[in-house]
């Protein structure tokens, strides 16, 4: 017999709608986000830490100076 509209692992070419993302696929890209995010989450912490940084260098060099 012909099983061609059984899904097997959820590939979307064996259950005849193209349109369906396989769940390797989807998994693949929530992990890119999650990579993505985190990415920009520590730029952003890394950035605001040289803020304070240089911030606290500008009020001691002015308290040098005084």
């Amino acid at each position: 017999m012909l099983l061609s509209s059984i899904a097997f692992a959820g590939h979307a070419g064996e259950m005849g709608t193209p349109g369906l993302m396989p769940h390797e696929l989807v998994a693949s890209l929530l992990g890119l986000a999650a990579i993505l995010l985190f990415t920009i989450l520590s730029l952003a912490w890394v950035v605001w830490r040289l803020r304070g940084l240089d911030r606290r260098l500008r009020e001691l060099e002015e308290s040098r100076k005084l």
